[in-house]
């Protein structure tokens, strides 16, 4: 695989998932209803309260999560963007990879069809091959 051409100028769309405490009450009632939808447990006052935080967070009462229950629909509550891909790392498959962030105890990683993971910094070098252009 070395040697074969990487195109640097695709788009990806990568699913961003919004932080629970950035979202509105109606918003995370709705991503508690996807969470839970396909099983049989209920979503309950106290998820909701888990969700904020805890009781100093709550940003509304018991009667209007109720209501929000009976009136909301299941959403993910994800955001999409496009992201301009710029592969480095191929896996043993092929599949090419793009680090977005690193840390002393993380990488970040987009690949070729938008899917976002993560590696440790240890196990990247066994599974991860840079990409090396020959001109």
């Amino acid at each position: 695989m070395e040697g074969q051409p990487v195109t640097s100028n695709r788009m990806v769309r990568i699913r961003i998932r919004i932080p629970s405490s950035s979202l509105s009450p109606e918003r995370l009632v709705a991503r508690l209803l996807w969470a839970r939808s396909g099983t049989e447990t209920r979503v309950t006052w106290e998820d909701y309260k888990k969700a904020r935080g805890g009781p100093e967070t709550l940003d509304l009462d018991q009667e209007s999560f109720l209501e929000l229950l009976r009136t909301t629909r299941p959403d993910p509550g994800f955001l999409w963007r496009d992201h301009p891909f710029r592969p480095g790392f191929r896996d043993a498959d092929g599949r090419e990879y793009e680090i977005l962030s690193s840390s002393p105890r993380r990488i970040d990683l987009v690949r070729e069809d938008g899917v976002t993971g993560y590696s440790s910094p240890e196990e990247f070098g066994d599974f991860f091959q840079p990409i090396i252009q020959k001109e």
